[in-house]
Order: structure tokens, then sequence, then C-alpha cells
């Protein structure tokens, strides 16, 4: 059995007896990292045409979620203060494309706030076109929130036009007058779940059927795209590394740290993690001693050579004297 399940981007729609499996999977204490697209929008294309037209994605999982107590909003998230830069020629000298890096509110930044292990000492995390995750309570298992968006946040409802003439407008909406609820775009759960099949006809299908699980934990990603790596030249880049920008983003620590956290490795995510702690030099008694310590690295030497060379001679004196 595998121990854990990696589900990054889905395209097609679930069939039930695929959920089903999926259910039992999990009600059997197998792990779950979900990276879910809940809107379809690609950058390639919004960079050759200027302008994309997203559409929701349709993964017949709504139901699926909602018993784990998740919605997935099929809505752009539009973060006017914590984002990605985007890399675009706006210019020529010489017959030399210039590129200029803008802001791009598409692309927020997942930026821990709390000192949760997995999202613990890493840098900011990429994410394109995420969406929003809705939290519906009532569960009675844990769910731990991983990153969310700044306070200034707008929703795009889709279909709906995104263009790159959009990065113009930003720093307007920066000054919007009524900050908006942060949207979540990643959560933990972590607890004894629920079959969501366990008062349903499909349960009779499967005479090994379990109704709750073991201890057992989940992670959903409102973003599809967060554990895909850039290519150059037909090679696949790190995970995390911009080449255009030259930034190094934690994508790849997060992903790691969340398949330690599923898996229980968390000597491993701690060990990754752990802070380095610098230990200063006491400017004020370097400044009140420099002088101190000067004279003495500089007579030493001196009274050490003075110290051999009159042994030297008394030793010579007393020999041949």
């Amino acid at each position: 059995q595998m121990s854990a399940l990696v589900i990054a981007k889905p395209r097609k729609a679930f069939t039930d007896g695929e959920k089903v499996i999926l259910d039992q999977y999990i009600m059997n204490g197998g792990k779950t990292l979900w990276m879910i697209d809940a809107v379809n929008a690609e950058m390639d294309t919004l960079t050759r045409s200027k302008k994309v037209m997203p559409f929701p994605v349709d993964i017949n999982m709504t139901d699926f979620f909602f018993n784990y107590g998740l919605r997935i909003n099929p809505a752009l998230v539009k973060d006017v203060k914590k984002f990605a830069l985007l890399k675009l020629v706006t210019g020529e000298v010489g017959g030399n494309p210039q590129y200029t890096s803008l802001p791009w509110p598409y692309f927020p930044l997942g930026i821990a706030e709390n000192n949760n292990p997995i999202t613990k000492n890493i840098n900011p995390v990429k994410l394109e076109f995420p969406t929003s995750i809705d939290t519906l309570g009532g569960k009675k298992f844990k769910t731990n929130v991983l990153f969310e968006s700044s306070e200034r946040t707008l929703l795009k409802q889709v279909p709906n036009y995104v263009e790159l003439s959009e990065i113009a407008s930003v720093d307007s909406l920066g000054q919007m007058e009524k900050p908006s609820t942060p949207k979540i775009f990643a959560v933990a759960l972590e607890g004894k779940f629920s079959s969501a099949y366990a008062s349903r006809i499909e349960r009779q299908s499967y005479p090994w059927f379990k109704a709750t699980s073991p201890e057992n934990k989940m992670i959903v990603i409102a973003d599809g795209d967060v554990g895909r790596n850039k290519t150059h030249k037909g090679e696949a880049l790190p995970l995390g590394v911009d080449r255009l920008t030259d930034e190094q983003f934690g994508n790849e620590q997060f992903l790691r740290n969340a398949l330690d956290y599923l898996l229980d490795d968390s000597n491993l995510m701690e060990l990754r993690n752990r802070n380095i702690e610098e230990r200063l030099l006491d400017r004020h008694r370097i400044s009140e001693e420099k002088a101190n310590w000067q004279w003495f690295n500089l007579l030493l030497p001196l009274a050490i050579i003075g110290l051999l060379g009159g042994l030297f001679f008394w030793l010579r004196k007393k020999k041949f004297g």
C-alpha cells in the first residue's frame, strides 16, 4: 500500500467509483496531498495573446471535499499586496529586448504568519492563478490554515478576461478603502475522518468498507501549479526557481515539508527548518577594548621573542662561559 498519494492538477472529472476508492484509501489511513485548480488559466496563453479567458474546472469533487469541511471556490484570487513579479519585455535598445519586473497580483505569495512546522523558515511560496478555500467548520478533526492572502484581496469571477494591462492598475488597487477578508490558499487537516459514503448505497459494493479512519492527515492546496517546475531550453529547472526574475521561491521546501508532515517524519522536517542563531559580537565592548587588544597583539610577540632571545643567550653563556 502506498503511504501517500499526491494528486496534482487533475483535469478530468473523477468518476464515482474512483471517489469511493479514494475515500476508502483515506479511511484505511492513506495520506493525501491535493493540488487543485478550480479555474483554468494558463500564463503561456496570456503571454502570447496579452489576455486569456479563464474558466471553471469541474473535477466532480465538490461533495468529496465538502465531507472534509472544505469548499474550493472557482474564482481567481487577486492579491494586490503580497505578489510575485512578472518580467516582461517593455522596450528595446540596440536590437536587444529590455525587460522590466512588474507586480502581478494573480501570482500571490504564500507567506506563513505562524510557526506551523510545514511553513516555518521557508521562502515565500509562489502561487499561480490560485483560487480560495472556504472552511465550513462543524467537523471533529483539526483544520490548520497554512497560507492565506493579504487583507488587500479581490476575487475575480470566471469566465472573465484576465489581461496583462491589469499590471498598470495594481498601484490604484492597493489603495482599496476597505480591507477585505484574507482568502485561504492551503490547509492541513488532521484527526479521524468519516467516510463520505457511510450512509450511501455505494458502500454495499465494498465488503471491506470502512466508515471511519484512524488518526490521519490531509493537505489541500487551491493551486495546481504550486508543484510544477519551470523549464528552460527543454530542461526542467529546480522547483521554485524563476529564471527571469532570478528568484528562489520556497515551493520545493514547502512540498517536502508537506510530505514529511503527512508521513510523520517530523525529525527531518525540524532539521530542515531549524533556526541557525547568529552569535553577534558585542560592538560596545569591541569599541572600548579595541586599543588594549591592539597593543596586546603588538607587544606580546615582541616580549616572547625577547624572552626566547634572553634564554638562548643565557644558555650559550653558561655552556661556553
